[in-house]
């Protein structure tokens, strides 16, 4: 390899941090490029697919923080030509517990306004909640912006987090006491998957001011946002392969220098050496630590460090095709989240009556691409949290799993539809084609760690992490995507912009291209 240069960097994995990273070197620096997706269709959890009419988008399900001068709507705009925004119709998000239902609006001080209305008792305990989320949200932002541009984190003096790094429960608590309002604030927490004893309440706070104004989705649907990103790559000389499987990270003088990549499908697959000074992996920080960089390359303690931590979230998805609209559910269109109580740290049981939370999003009503069509496909899905269930099928191979493995899929799809069917009646008798993704499909065709949709848990210990942010301990190595910022389309877009700086070595051509940089 010693010489040869094919491109001034290589992104593992399509998905939106790794394009984002891409496109923005390319933009910023005129960088040539290439990106590596390891499936046949480009785009990560923003792709979409399609079973005859219909069509569902595999992990995008909305986006906030796109109002006019959004920091989120900034980098789309500079990265995606031509890439339309919908908004969600109201309520964007309804919160229905069986005692309590909560329509979100697109601006927090009515929210504030109509909890202190419902809630009189704990009109305080609210508005210092709402100060608290605004602190933490703040103070994780200048922790993750800290370790990028400490040289040596872990030895630095580092921001204070005196809230974002509490649970979300203990925080929640000190503010209020009635039960059902504290559940009701605590809702999004589906949003990054882990629960309010054990998440960090700065990355509850992130997660759900990003959708304080409201909730967005593309235009076209998740697949119109990489069909909008790759030409500006393309444009300055680089490329996009899909069934491109990177299989190692090359490096020669313990820098890196390549990848060795898996390319074409099936019995044409050819294995190619591509080489570049520069690898960012958008492939999640245990697959590239764990599995794409040689072990002896990986600092000692950084595995420890990331086994450590608690398994990351899983779920499973139910993609319907429906015979009819959700107005015929008496629905608008937006997100139900469906809770059966208000205790959101209670052990999830799925098969033994206790799904925890579903949420109902119906992809269709808010593309306006779909509701123009002269025969419309109406589709909804149902995501619903399911840790281990799966686990007697681990290691076996997509398409070849058994009876046991349909059945037990057959048998979450009717705990889900019955569990959303009250707050949306008729749903299941309209639903003309389903099927029923897991944690194996996503690990099988997404290649990401234990099948988990979220990235690294939001719990405090992985904030804490000083090695982990976009420049890795291997020069030339740079993370992207979730795992370097939060969770989330809006929280992987950060740390595309962030990887891209520091791959960069500063951040002065991406402030010229975004205007300023979204993040501070």
């Amino acid at each position: 390899m010693s010489g040869r240069v094919d491109y001034d960097a290589i992104v593992i994995g399509s998905g939106v941090g790794g394009l984002a990273s891409a496109a923005l070197l390319a933009k910023a620096a005129g960088w040539r490029v290439l990106v590596l997706e390891r499936r046949w269709r480009v785009g990560g959890f923003t792709h979409a697919f399609r079973r005859g009419a219909f069509e569902w988008d595999v992990g995008l399900h909305y986006v906030g923080d796109l109002q006019e001068g959004g920091g989120t709507r900034r980098v789309f705009d500079a990265i995606a030509e031509g890439l339309e925004w919908a908004r969600l119709p109201a309520p964007f998000d309804r919160f229905a517990y069986p005692d309590l239902t909560v329509d979100v609006p697109d601006d927090p001080a009515a929210l504030l306004t109509d909890l202190q209305a419902r809630f009189p008792a704990e009109r305080e305990g609210l508005e210092r909640f709402f100060r608290l989320r605004q602190r933490a949200a703040h103070e994780l932002g200048a922790l993750i912006a800290a370790k990028q541009l400490r040289r040596r984190p872990e030895r630095a003096r580092l921001p204070e987090a005196r809230f974002a790094l509490k649970t979300t429960a203990e925080v929640t608590a000190r503010c209020i006491r009635d039960p059902r309002l504290a559940a009701a604030l605590l809702s999004q927490w589906g949003d990054y998957g882990v629960p309010p004893r054990e998440s960090a309440f700065g990355a509850h706070a992130a997660v759900s001011a990003h959708y304080d104004h409201g909730g967005w989705y593309p235009v076209g649907g998740g697949g119109a946002i990489a069909d909008a990103i790759v030409p500006a790559i393309e444009a300055a000389g680089g490329a996009v392969w899909a069934s491109a499987r990177a299989s190692e990270i090359l490096l020669e003088g313990g820098r890196a220098a390549g990848v060795r990549v898996l390319r074409g499908r099936g019995r044409r697959a050819r294995e190619v050496v591509v080489t570049a000074p520069r690898v960012l992996s958008n492939a999640g920080a245990m697959v590239t630590f764990g599995e794409l960089l040689p072990r002896e390359a990986v600092p000692e303690g950084v595995l420890a460090d990331l086994r450590a931590l608690p398994p990351p979230p899983t779920v499973v998805t139910l993609y319907l095709g429906l015979a009819k609209p959700p107005s015929a559910f008496g629905l608008s269109g937006g997100n139900v989240w469906v809770f059966q109580d208000h205790d959101h740290d209670a052990p999830i049981d799925p098969l033994g009556g206790r799904p925890g939370v579903c949420y109902l999003s119906f992809p269709s009503a808010r593309n306006p691409a779909v509701k123009a069509s002269a025969t419309p496909g109406h589709t909804a899905e149902i995501i619903m949290p399911a840790p281990g269930v799966f686990a007697p099928w681990e290691g076996t191979r997509w398409r070849r799993r058994g009876e046991g493995y349909e059945a037990l899929k057959a048998k979450l799809a009717e705990v889900m539809l019955d569990a959303v069917e009250p707050h949306a009646p008729g749903l299941g008798d309209a639903v003309v084609h389903r099927e029923l993704s897991t944690p194996l499909t996503i690990r099988e065709l997404m290649g990401h760690d234990r099948g988990a949709i979220y990235g690294l848990p939001a719990v405090p210990a992985r904030f804490r992490l000083p090695w982990l942010r976009a420049r890795t301990p291997v020069p030339g190595v740079f993370l992207t995507g979730s795992d370097v910022g939060l969770h989330g389309i809006g929280g992987a877009l950060m740390g595309g912009v962030v990887a891209a700086g520091m791959a960069l070595g500063r951040f002065g051509p991406l402030r010229e291209l975004l205007g300023a940089l979204p993040f501070g």
